[in-house]
């Protein structure tokens, strides 16, 4: 909650500098004080640390490989309307043999990004990929965990296919997965985790289907509530003791196992008290589609105090073209509405030059007044333009 707080006023700082008019007012006899007064404007702000988001990654759900090009210089342009990027990565593909991580591709992206003044959110794919459509999905967690002897379940995945997950109720899970788990997030860590990072998120993970923390596929059943609790909590843990810099966040929707009797079990059943409780911020998918009951009120309790990230799990093309979960005014309402800081549909370089084309209203839309971001600006500021050394610097503000 801090991290959230202390980039926002510097964000605001930057702002305010840029678009408020200073006069210096002074008279005979009486001390200079400074006024800056705001200027309101209704045109699109790209605002740092809130609004729209591009993707990059090392394959989609459009079944395509994209290439350390595809990520960075495909795109016509520098995305001047997005503030960040989304960064989905395989765990298989940064250490494919164990002792041996390589975030040179990862690093590429990042620094091709920030360059470009680009925030990085980042999720680290960590479990299992349920495929999308028939697609039979990546394969997140490195062969050589299995062959070490992490133990698996079998299910069949979004499109039929057999697919394999983590047994997270066996022993292996704890002694084998988890001590490797930590060593990538302390890798990351030493690269990432330090003052001025352009990484301002990173998703907790390490539970369930993609960047779901549920299981909606598989239905892995625990012993029991607490069970699961206290296991998720402990993935947690991992990353809270970890990362100190970066603001952590967490998949808010439900699990498959119900959706129990009021809105505190259903955060204790996926340990979001804890991390409501570390001020993570919180991240719905599938932005559109049955946002109501309990989402809703846990989006109405705290959106004011954490960052919301709303993700379409539909990409821009797929909205453009069929419709099926609405259309990109409708969704951007219903992303408003639920206060987002930040939002994405899955822009990517191969659909970025058609969404600015054609839809370039609906970006500007959501980086208007009212738009994406929750923002608190001083109308007036005043302050002395001298004050002696060791004396108190009063600042006063509407």
């Amino acid at each position: 909650m801090r991290m959230w707080s202390s980039r926002f006023w510097n964000s605001m700082v930057v702002w305010l500098f840029f678009t408020m008019a200073f006069a210096v007012l002074a008279s005979a006899g009486e001390r200079t004080e400074v006024t800056a007064v705001s200027a309101e404007t209704n045109a699109p702000l790209v605002n740092p640390y809130t609004g729209w988001g591009i993707w990059a990654g090392p394959r989609d759900w459009e079944f395509k490989n994209f290439s350390v090009a595809d990520n960075t210089t495909a795109y016509a342009d520098d995305a001047p309307l997005f503030s960040w990027l989304m960064l989905d990565w395989n765990w298989s593909n940064l250490e494919p043999r164990e002792g041996e991580i390589n975030w040179n591709d990862f690093d590429t992206v990042v620094q091709y990004w920030a360059a470009r003044h680009k925030q990085i959110v980042v999720r680290l794919w960590v479990t299992d990929d349920a495929g999308w459509n028939g697609d039979p999905g990546t394969h997140p967690i490195p062969e050589w965990l299995w062959k070490k002897g992490l133990h698996h379940r079998e299910y069949k995945g979004n499109g039929g296919v057999t697919k394999w997950e983590p047994d997270y109720a066996a022993p292996t899970y704890q002694e084998i997965y988890l001590p490797a788990l930590q060593k990538l997030i302390n890798s990351f860590a030493e690269r990432y985790d330090k003052p001025g990072t352009p990484v301002i998120f990173l998703q907790v993970m390490g539970y369930g289907h993609w960047a779901a923390w549920s299981t909606w596929y598989s239905h892995y059943l625990f012993p029991s509530m607490k069970a699961k609790h206290d296991l998720l909590a402990k993935i947690m843990d991992e990353y809270i003791h970890t990362i100190k810099h970066i603001q952590l966040f967490e998949f808010a929707g439900p699990d498959w196992d119900g959706q129990k009797n009021n809105l505190e079990e259903r955060m204790y059943g996926k340990a979001l008290d804890v991390a409501v409780d570390h001020g993570f911020g919180l991240i719905w998918t599938g932005f559109i589609d049955g946002l109501g009951g309990w989402d809703r009120d846990e989006m109405e309790r705290y959106w004011h105090k954490l960052p919301i990230i709303a993700e379409d799990n539909w990409d821009y093309q797929e909205i453009k073209d069929q419709r099926i979960h609405g259309t990109l005014d409708e969704n951007l309402d219903v992303m408003l509405e639920y206060h987002a800081n930040l939002a994405h549909y899955y822009v990517r370089s191969t659909t970025y030059q058609r969404a600015m084309h054609d839809d370039r209203a609906n970006f500007e839309r959501g980086l208007k007044s009212g738009g994406l971001g929750y923002r608190l600006v001083p109308t007036s500021l005043r302050w002395p333009n001298e004050v002696p050394a060791g004396n108190l610097l009063l600042l006063r503000q509407t």
